[in-house]
């Protein structure tokens, strides 16, 4: 038999380890998150930037105080277009580089197929993964056709499917 005092105290345990899990699990929700937004983006924002139809200007960047300080209102037309058409390929060079680095530890891949209720997903790429149970109530509706993301850490996994509205799940690598 428990007293009152230790019932609490295994309790109380139980709430911080459920607390620590739920921050934790946030925490890998927002960066997930946010790899996703980049990620979605990537090809986006490269290829918006890399048309013919989109520059940028010094006016679109600097407030008019800045263009003055800085001397950029008193060049000439010829110069000015110059200065946007070089700014519009700098743009063009840090986006291509930024993007790839935010986006270079995820894996696209697409599911092979999809067992036991969500708990087991094996992608194209032959990687087998079992899901962690908080997440297979989202795997379980997932088919085997789906393009999927995939990070991993040793044997620790985040999956982001792209087929179904950006859900997350963690999972831990068998294979």
């Amino acid at each position: 038999m428990y007293n009152g005092r230790e019932v609490k105290g295994r309790v109380d345990k139980l709430e911080a380890a459920c607390r620590r899990h739920w921050q934790l699990k946030f925490g890998i929700v927002a960066l997930v998150a946010l790899a996703t937004i980049l990620f979605s983006i990537r090809y986006s924002a490269a290829q918006q930037a890399q048309s013919e139809g989109v520059s940028l200007t010094m006016a679109q960047v600097m407030s008019p105080g800045e263009l003055t300080a800085t001397g950029v209102s008193t060049l000439s037309v010829l110069q000015r277009q110059q200065l946007d058409e070089w700014l519009t390929a700098y743009t063009r060079r840090v986006l291509r580089v930024g993007m790839n680095q935010a986006c270079r530890d995820w894996d696209k891949d697409s599911l092979e197929s999809v067992a036991d209720d969500g708990k087991i997903l094996t992608t194209d790429s032959g990687d087998i993964l079992e899901v962690d149970a908080l997440d297979r109530i989202d795997t379980a509706l997932w088919e085997g056709s789906d393009d999927i993301l995939l990070h991993c850490n040793d044997s620790v996994c985040t999956l982001i499917n792209l087929d179904e509205q950006g859900e997350i799940a963690g999972a831990r690598r068998l294979k």
